[in-house]
């Protein structure tokens, strides 16, 4: 993902490294927000896809990963972590890099300082918040 980035020349550097910070964040939203305990937390409401298949959404993992399981107004005033904040913010970073991972005119070959802020911003984030 980095080295793709690195390569000024490419007009798909940005969408390639848009599509896999994504998918990074995904993984790492698995891994920190399992379907069992997101489903034990109190707060859970069980959530259908077109099919009726029972699905774990981002929401929900995001919200998880934020306070992992303990009680909201605790991780607020004794963590000072604003949970609603956090979950906007992680929410929005995948809302903008999903943009750029459906190549189209205004997001192929965004270059110089358009693409060196999104990749510092979306890394940046992430660093910070997990």
């Amino acid at each position: 993902m980095i080295k793709r980035f690195q390569q000024i020349d490419n007009p798909l550097r940005l969408n390639n490294f848009a599509t896999g910070l994504r998918e990074f964040s995904r993984i790492i939203l698995h891994d920190l927000a399992p379907d069992a305990d997101i489903q034990a937390c109190h707060w859970y409401k069980e959530e259908k896809n077109k099919d009726g298949a029972v699905v774990f959404t981002r929401q929900q993992r995001i919200r998880y990963a934020v306070h992992a399981g303990l009680p909201e107004d605790f991780v607020e005033n004794t963590l000072l972590v604003d949970v609603e904040e956090t979950i906007n913010e992680f929410r929005d970073l995948v809302n903008t890099l999903s943009k750029f991972t459906h190549v189209g005119p205004t997001t192929f070959n965004v270059g110089g300082a358009d693409a060196d802020a999104l990749a510092k911003g979306g890394l940046g984030y992430l660093h910070h918040a997990f």
